[in-house]
């Protein structure tokens, strides 16, 4: 499969950093899941020594478990790792620990992460979180809608889940039009997040069709809110109002000293900057 342009300029980014004989760690991420695998296969090509790692719950730290493969290994690509941090905040809080060891490992390490895992270790091991090596890499390229086999996707389980919260949300909505709740008393607690959901999903336009009617109804002095909204815009590639946002979010969660909050603003301000060449 061809890349888009966009996509194989990311790539042959990704392809340095891990063929850079250096210590190093640092996440990658994509929209639509899909390409994992296909970037993965394409690595395993070009890089001869590379190899991929699946970390496994009850089987060690992050550090142990990759230590077990470098034997000859010239760098180490890290599967999704949301279901090894899923309700294993021991596991994500080691990474604390674990970031010398890694580094002391004299190779390039890429940590493929979604937006689960990325808000857990911003949280929970926010020293591993803020030291990475890069900006995180950021994969757009939504794939046709043609199905990948499920064997080719062992690993990726969110996509599944999101469609779970989204037909949720939409019951809600149902139920709550039927007791004739007004657009308002609902923007909040399901229509922002229903548009949120829609857009990380690639359905842009029922995103933005779910976001025009109730977006004067939000509170814009909650940071939570105003963040949500900064992640819509983002997933919408709208990075004019991302932007705006996301820096609005990060002055608010300053002014309360909310720092793990204000730290993920200033990550999601970097990945637009780098997106954009802003660097």
């Amino acid at each position: 499969m061809e890349f888009s342009a966009e996509t194989e300029v990311l790539y042959q980014r990704l392809r340095r950093y891990m063929n850079r004989k250096e210590s190093s760690y640092f996440f990658i991420s994509a929209i639509d899941e899909r390409l994992i695998p296909l970037i993965n296969q394409r690595l395993q090509v070009d890089i001869v020594g590379l190899k991929l790692i699946h970390l496994e719950k009850g089987k060690g730290t992050a550090s142990q478990q990759l230590n077990e493969h470098l034997d000859g290994a010239v760098a180490l690509l890290v599967s999704d790792t949301a279901p090894f941090f899923y309700r294993n905040e021991k596991a994500t809080t080691n990474l604390n620990f674990d970031r010398e060891i890694i580094l002391g490992f004299n190779i390039p390490v890429a940590f493929w992460v979604s937006e689960t895992s990325i808000s857990l270790m911003a949280t929970k091991a926010i020293d591993f979180f803020n030291k990475r090596s890069y900006s995180t890499l950021r994969f757009e390229e939504q794939l046709s809608h043609e199905p990948i086999p499920e064997s080719s996707l062992p690993f990726i389980t969110e996509p599944r889940e999101r469609l779970q919260r989204i037909n949720l949300l939409e019951k809600q909505k149902q139920d709550a039009h039927r007791a004739k709740k007004t657009q308002q008393s609902i923007a909040h607690s399901i229509l922002l997040p229903l548009a949120k959901e829609y857009a990380i999903n690639g359905q842009l336009q029922k995103s933005t069709d779910t976001l025009l009617p109730i977006i004067d109804y939000l509170d814009k002095e909650n940071s939570f809110v105003v963040y949500d909204l900064a992640e819509l815009y983002f997933n919408l590639y709208d990075y004019e109002h991302a932007i705006t946002y996301y820096t609005k979010a990060a002055n608010l969660f300053l002014q309360r000293e909310n720092n793990e909050n204000l730290a993920i603003s200033y990550e999601k301000l970097g990945d637009i900057y780098q997106a954009q060449g802003n660097f």
